[in-house]
């Protein structure tokens, strides 16, 4: 059983892969704002959510956060949901407003692409 956590999560593509092969999985934790901005300092708020006692605590805040920056619907996190079980409903909205202290030793593997590179070349 593969320990599974991923940012900029979107449909779940390494999820699907895990189904595909038939391998055994458990997501400790998905990502994904479902592009939605908020105007936050993120170095303050994330020294403030490191304070905090709790993995729940700090989800909650953040989710609050988002509600009261933003009017927008997170589908991404609706439609993950619905696909997917992930461990004591550990989505969480943003990778900087994240704190990975809490999921030390507790995930194999970490998933995390927000686009793909960009390719760079030169003419002799």
């Amino acid at each position: 059983m593969i320990k599974l956590a991923t940012v900029f999560s979107g449909i779940g593509a390494i999820e699907q892969a895990f189904i595909q092969k038939g391998l055994e999985k458990e997501i400790i934790f998905a990502c994904d704002n479902g592009d939605i901005e908020i105007d936050v300092n993120y170095e303050k708020e994330l020294k403030k959510i490191r304070k905090m006692k709790n993995i729940k605590e700090k989800k909650e805040y953040v989710e609050n956060l988002y509600k009261s920056k933003s009017k927008k619907t997170n589908f991404v996190k609706i439609s993950y949901n619905a696909n997917y079980k992930v461990k004591n409903d550990n989505f969480f909205y943003d990778v900087k407003l994240l704190d990975g202290t809490d999921f030390k030793d507790k995930v194999d593997l970490f998933v995390g692409r927000k686009s793909m590179p960009k390719l760079f070349y030169s003419r002799s």
